[in-house]
């Protein structure tokens, strides 16, 4: 480590200021010139060393000089290899030799017999030239620092001159990575003579470029800031997460106050009620309060991510919570599920189903305000992230039909053939596992447990719900503007009229701008508003007995049978026969080996947690508006029976580690 000490030149910053030593008088005093304007100022050397001592902003801070800046080696020596530390003191004892004569001449006849004198001393068949010994003396003198003679070979080719290799040798570094992620030094290299050789091919022949050795790439590449390098791997947004620093994380002083939103598929297969055959992966929308880490709501479905999911997840966090349907015997959930209320704000990421008018007038109908992530930023939304991953690793690998994480991790597993969960017993099951595992274990993020801290902040939060309940059944849903026609609204490809639509008409006339607002999984009847209007009328749908029940995918195969045929779409014949004719259709689709086609059957059936407590399904015979049942006969059941045992509690403080208190054992039945 180099000295500091008051010596005539030293230039130091004392109190913002950098002043410079110009005479030590005998009498302890110090004359001081400011490097700025040349003025001086004369100090006592003990106002000096009480300033020295002082680490505020008022204290003395030396001052390293430019070259050593560029040059100096700032870590310990014992740092660096042992060869390199060796080297270091070889090149000191020569100077330390040199040094004990007094100030030297720098002429060969004065330094060569001191020089030959420290070779034979240690022994060193390789003595510096007077010229090598200069640059060390050089060095050395600027701040007295055995730091400064650490060998600078990493700087060589810019002493030799060819500063443009860097350039040459960063371009190879971005086109190797660009081919592979996976690119190596052996490819740098290649790339990089490749490049030097075109070059020189435009160069004069006594100009021509050296490419180093592979040994110099593979060390430059190891020298090289480990960012670029991710970057130009794995891409700046990858990059950015792997190197980010976190000061502090997100706080929430309540319940309600920030509630984070997100999808995922789960890595468990379902299977359909009737033919009991793998349906697939279905994709649950979940909103989790981040102050307790508890669930508000959910959504499952077997579509994909959609604002029509959201809604139904959002409508699920706000009111109050009825019991999953009991379906497994034995399977009884302690505690009751009392988290709901109106959050005060949404955090969300960029999905498409996020933006656009639905949620954005809902939200604003509400009260609610929406968050949303920067793109590619999921961080921001940690806690609904980790609780996503907390619920596949730690609820859904451990049921069967799991799909598992990795595709590595299955092994001869197939988790088609091992399925046996439909959504309702699933449904059971998960609220099993959410209010009384996940909801009564310790969780580290917040140090508490999720529905213990859900409690203490309903003592102390006002929950606000909607005014009226059917109130809100009305505002939330897909928001659409139609004109108002003499024939009344078209949405959808559905009319929409009756004699609500009277007043309306009668006060806005026809053209007149109405805010629209319906439910995908209801088409049968629409939401209007007038032109300042502060409650909306009802409006069923002219064929209304046709279309209530069904959802939005189901009204458009609809309405494409009917224009596949050329019928109107307010004939009420070719709407029942489309109707039956997409229920064969979807018949096939159940019935097919391939699973995608099963899941589109899914789909097409609105199948879902919230729909299958409304007891519809397109193409069922429990409701007489969609013809007469098309299911195959009944047949024996295969199905393996579910058998719950019960097991002793987990004891552990890590959510992501959470093992269900039960396990599923199947059994086959004879038929």
């Amino acid at each position: 480590m180099s000295a500091f000490a008051f010596r005539v030149g030293l230039v130091f910053e004392w109190g913002g200021v950098q002043y410079r030593i110009e005479k030590l008088q005998p009498n302890s005093q110090v004359l001081l010139e400011q490097v700025d304007n040349g003025s001086c100022r004369l100090v006592m050397r003990s106002e000096l060393l009480e300033a020295y001592c002082d680490t505020g902003p008022t204290g003395i801070k030396a001052t390293v000089p430019e070259e050593v800046q560029r040059s100096h080696f700032s870590r310990p020596l014992s740092d660096l290899p042992p060869e390199t530390q060796a080297e270091v003191r070889r090149r000191k004892h020569y100077i330390d030799v040199v040094a004990e004569q007094g100030r030297p001449s720098f002429t060969r006849g004065y330094l060569l017999p001191l020089l030959q004198q420290a070779a034979a001393s240690i022994d060193d068949k390789k003595k510096p030239s007077v010229a090598t010994f200069w640059r060390w003396w050089r060095r050395y003198q600027i701040d007295q620092d055995a730091r400064a003679l650490v060998p600078q070979s990493r700087a060589r080719l810019q002493r030799n001159g060819q500063s443009e290799l860097f350039e040459m040798l960063r371009d190879a570094i971005a086109e190797a990575m660009a081919m592979s992620p996976l690119a190596n030094a052996v490819t740098v290299h290649t790339a990089l003579e490749r490049r030097i050789q075109a070059e020189n091919r435009r160069r004069l022949e006594d100009d021509h470029l050296r490419a180093p050795c592979l040994r110099t790439v593979q060390r430059l590449l190891n020298d090289a800031p480990k960012y670029d390098l991710a970057m130009l791997r794995e891409g700046k947004p990858a990059a950015d997460r792997k190197f980010r620093t976190v000061v502090r994380s997100v706080k929430s002083s309540h319940i309600l106050e920030r509630v984070e939103v997100d999808h995922t598929p789960l890595d468990l297969f379902l299977v359909d009620e009737k033919t009991m055959l793998p349906l697939g992966r279905p994709i649950v929308t979940i909103l989790i309060d981040h102050y307790s880490r508890m669930v508000l709501g959910y959504y499952i479905g077997f579509g994909q991510p959609s604002t029509a999911a959201v809604m139904s997840a959002l409508r699920h966090a706000i009111l109050p919570k009825k019991p999953a349907e009991p379906v497994v015997p034995g399977l009884k959930v302690v505690h009751t599920w009392n988290c709901y209320g109106r959050p005060l704000a949404l955090i969300l990421d960029n999905g498409l189903e996020f933006h656009g008018n639905d949620l954005e007038s809902v939200a604003l109908d509400l009260g609610i305000t929406l968050q949303f992530c920067p793109k590619r930023e999921p961080r921001f939304k940690g806690t609904v992230e980790r609780f996503l991953r907390t619920l596949n690793y730690s609820f859904a690998h451990q049921l069967p039909g799991t799909s598992f994480a990795r595709l590595h991790q299955r092994g001869d597993y197939d988790p088609a053939k091992h399925a046996l969960l439909t959504l309702v017993e699933f449904r059971h099951l998960f609220e099993k596992w959410l209010l009384d595992i996940y909801g009564q274990t310790l969780h580290r993020g917040v140090n508490g447990v999720p529905m213990a801290l859900w409690d203490e902040g309903a003592q102390r939060t006002t929950i606000e719900l909607p005014p009226d309940l059917a109130a809100f059944q009305r505002r939330i849903g897909m928001v659409e503007e139609r004109a108002l026609q003499h024939y009344g609204i078209d949405l959808n490809n559905i009319r929409y009229c009756d004699s609500s639509l009277n007043r309306l008409f009668d006060i806005h006339g026809p053209g007149a701008p109405m805010r629209i607002v319906f439910d995908p999984d209801d088409v049968g009847e629409i939401q209007v508003w007038g032109p300042q209007d502060l409650e909306p009328v009802t409006v069923r749908a002219t064929l209304f007995e046709e279309y209530t029940g069904l959802t939005l995918v189901q009204a458009g195969l609809v309405h494409d049978k009917i224009k596949e045929k050329g019928l109107a779409a307010h004939d009420r014949d070719a709407v029942r026969q489309a109707k039956i004719d997409l229920a064969e259709g979807m018949q096939q689709l159940l019935g097919s080996r391939k699973q995608r086609d099963r899941r589109r059957h899914a789909e097409l059936r609105g199948l879902s947690a919230t729909r299958r407590n409304k007891g519809t399904s397109f193409g069922d015979s429990s409701s007489p508006a969609h013809g007469p049942s098309l299911a195959p006969p009944a047949r024996p059941s295969k199905r393996p029976k579910l058998r719950l045992v019960e097991g002793p509690a987990v004891e552990t403080t890590e959510p992501s580690k959470l093992l269900p208190r039960f396990t599923i054992k199947s059994e086959r039945l004879d038929p």
